[in-house]
């Protein structure tokens, strides 16, 4: 992706899965072939949430661990493009700034603990997504292939 998630942000936890969390994965695998928008558009937020969480989580570590976390970042920022509503990586990318943003406000005007609260099950959730994540990719390509000749 650009540099948009590879930015630093100071701080900590801001903000929580999108509301159905590690349920999007399971849902998403159990969905018919063709599915909605809705679905779309939670699988696109979920992927961009935790790209923010590993770029977040980047800037709070140093080393190996820094480049790991950046690396996840990467992996879930380039997972989103397949999801975007125009499958474009300039639309992820500023979706991506704008989640970055909103977790950054949120930081600074959130309670603590809650944003305690959000950040570790914003990284459960993450952490449970990361094995699925490529079969949502190929279902969400074979999707888009799918409906592409018909539209011809």
């Amino acid at each position: 992706m650009s540099a948009v998630h590879r930015t630093a942000i100071p701080g900590g936890y801001q903000h929580a899965m999108p509301k159905y969390g590690f349920a999007i994965a399971a849902l998403l695998i159990a969905v018919p072939a063709a599915a909605q928008d809705d679905e779309q558009q939670e699988a696109y937020d979920t992927f961009l949430s935790c790209a923010a969480f590993h770029t977040i989580e980047a800037s709070r570590t140093e080393g190996n661990a820094a480049a790991a976390q950046q690396a996840t970042a990467v992996d879930y920022a380039e997972a989103a493009v397949h999801f975007a509503p125009d499958g474009s990586k300039a639309t992820t990318d500023t979706d991506l700034k704008a989640t970055l943003d909103s977790y950054q406000a949120k930081l600074a005007n959130g309670e603590p603990r809650a944003m305690a609260e959000q950040w570790t099950a914003l990284e459960t959730a993450c952490a449970q997504l990361h094995p699925v994540k490529d079969s949502l990719i190929a279902r969400r390509k074979a999707e888009v292939a799918a409906v592409a000749p018909a539209s011809r």
